[in-house]
């Protein structure tokens, strides 16, 4: 390791830092959305800054290779650390951006700890560990709600690196360094910065990557999401629906849903007011449905809504609670009051004989049943149901509501 020379590495890393600066400084530019993209371009430029005034040890003033390089290396961690927050939407915080440099500059004011190589190397060794295993906590905080590939790589780099710096804290004991000129000649110091540049190889690489595939995700959310009701569209649904079919119990149930007299609506009150109506629907439908269940808009004014592991008694008391806010639901459009109205017909699994296409067939032909005998309504078997039982899932007759 002695033949590598640490000033070329060090200059080598400089010119790398100043390239990913440069990535994700037109990323930003490209993207002002993806603030945390400016707050991973200003860490890679300081600390490009840093790592060169490290590289000129000896030729240049210590105050500037030993107070203000470690200085902007602490707070080029404390940027990263907020980029990382900003990239799964959590606020930036002062304290975590600035300590580091801010605990570094007073130690360093203190003449007992700044005339210590053992005491600076130690406090920084340190502070880059806390640092880095903070950095891999946050981007692993995510993971279960965003599954990127890249976050347990990047997480594992980081933790490494927080490994490495521990190290050096006994390394100082065991193998002193030589202060001034002679520190970057310390035979254990060429193997520390290799490791540094690889690191940051490694750890902007994966950064990409993670940038990447959440831009892909987004345009693989918009791709399945219907623009109006922000929805599953008709094509996702259906394949997601499809993906949990086979796994799903007996019990699960399915319903389609139908708003009443859609085009009327839109006839009389303009598209205006069937979006709105659309969009009132879905927000009516995501409040009452129960966590995991899978909902789409797959037609014009039709949703789909699948329960797993939900009986169909159960599906068809939401599907009712849903049809009776719908019907308490005022939607003004202009001077036009609105209360629309919404059908639906419910099937599962066991009646269908675990038949994907059985399945939606028996549900549509229970929501056209729902509309021949006057719509408003939810029909969820196919013998007419005691009249008790209609009254306890309030799916009997209801008055006409002018719409």
């Amino acid at each position: 390791m002695t033949l590598l020379h640490v000033p070329t590495m060090l200059f080598v890393l400089t010119a790398l830092l100043l390239l990913y600066a440069g990535y994700f400084g037109l990323a930003w530019w490209m993207d002002r959305s993806r603030v945390y993209n400016a707050f991973l371009m200003a860490p890679m430029g300081v600390g490009a800054v840093a790592v060169a005034l490290f590289a000129l040890r000896g030729h240049i003033s210590d105050l500037l290779s030993i107070v203000i390089s470690n200085a902007l290396v602490l707070l080029a961690c404390g940027l990263l650390l907020t980029a990382l927050r900003l990239f799964d939407g959590r606020r930036a915080l002062a304290l975590p951006l600035l300590a580091g440099a801010l605990v570094w500059l007073v130690a360093c004011s203190i003449p007992a700890f700044y005339g210590s190589l053992i005491s600076r190397v130690a406090a920084m060794s340190l502070m880059m560990s806390i640092y880095m295993l903070a950095m891999a906590r946050e981007v692993m905080r995510n993971h279960r709600q965003e599954p990127l590939h890249s976050r347990k790589p990047l997480a594992f780099v980081m933790i490494v690196h927080a490994i490495v710096f521990a190290i050096r804290i006994p390394l100082m004991w065991n193998h002193p360094l030589a202060d001034k000129g002679g520190l970057l000649s310390t035979p254990w110091i060429s193997a520390i910065v290799f490791e540094l540049l690889l690191h940051w190889v490694a750890f902007a690489l994966l950064l990409v990557s993670l940038s990447k595939e959440r831009a892909e995700a987004d345009l693989r959310k918009r791709a399945e999401t219907d623009a109006l009701t922000g929805l599953l569209d008709r094509r996702a649904f259906l394949e997601k629906l499809q993906s949990v079919f086979g796994n799903a119990s007996a019990t699960s149930s399915f319903v389609l849903f139908d708003l009443d007299h859609f085009k009327s609506i839109n006839d009389r009150s303009g598209h205006l007011a069937g979006d709105r109506v659309l969009v009132a629907f879905s927000r009516i439908l995501e409040s009452h449905t129960p966590e995991g269940a899978i909902l789409g808009r797959i037609g014009g004014e039709e949703f789909g809504c699948f329960f797993p592991g939900v009986d169909r008694d159960e599906a068809a008391e939401v599907a009712d609670r849903v049809r009776l806010t719908l019907v308490e639901t005022d939607i003004l459009v202009g001077d036009k009051l609105l209360r629309p109205t919404v059908s639906s017909g419910v099937s599962d699994i066991e009646e269908a004989g675990a038949s994907f296409e059985g399945l939606m067939l028996l549900a549509d032909r229970r929501l056209y049943a729902a509309k021949s005998a006057g719509r408003n309504r939810v029909i969820w078997m196919d013998d007419p149901a005691p009249a008790r039982d209609l009254e306890a899932l309030a799916i009997a007759t209801v008055r006409p509501v002018a719409v």
